[in-house]
């Protein structure tokens, strides 16, 4: 069996419990999970707990991770990014690319990511991978960039919405 730490554990734990308040994954009983950062790490981890029952109850919108959650891991997933922060450029394993692609307007197959940018910038050095760990310093300026990552809060509320008009939930 699988290590599993306590914060994947507790969101799992989380999960079971919205959906059993909700009388389980049945009808248009959805879960829409919210994740930021090292949090879409441990949701990515934790949908792999899940039954495939449960994963098609569950919508996720990611933001500011290193790691995309795949548009078929459950049953609506969007990642979005911020073209100036430093995690996707500072990250060059797992799905990094398929940030870096996303943010150059080019095709991210198997990944639903959206690209936010409100104008601003990480520190000047955040390309230069070797400076990472001087460049976690300044992570407050640069991550989440409040005003880029609220507009795609905005988005994902629109994006939900059309989400459940086109399934006649709403």
């Amino acid at each position: 069996s699988r290590y599993m730490t306590i914060e994947v554990e507790l969101l799992v734990a989380n999960w079971r419990k919205s959906f059993a308040d909700l009388g389980g994954c049945k009808g248009h009983n959805y879960i829409v999970h919210h994740a930021h950062s090292a949090g879409s790490e441990l949701t990515l981890q934790a949908l792999t707990y899940l039954s495939d029952e449960e994963k098609l109850h569950l919508i996720v919108f990611s933001y500011g991770a290193e790691g995309m959650i795949p548009a078929d891991a459950c049953a609506l997933a969007i990642n979005y990014v911020h073209s100036g922060d430093l995690v996707p450029h500072a990250k060059e394993q797992r799905q990094s690319d398929y940030v870096i692609a996303a943010i150059n307007k080019q095709p991210t197959p198997g990944y639903n990511i959206k690209v936010v940018d409100d104008g601003s910038r990480a520190p000047k050095g955040r390309r230069h991978l070797g400076r990472v760990y001087e460049l976690w310093n300044h992570m407050s300026d640069c991550h989440p960039l409040k005003e880029g990552y609220l507009s795609g809060i905005l988005d994902s509320q629109s994006e939900l919405k059309a989400w459940m008009t086109q399934r006649e939930i709403i």
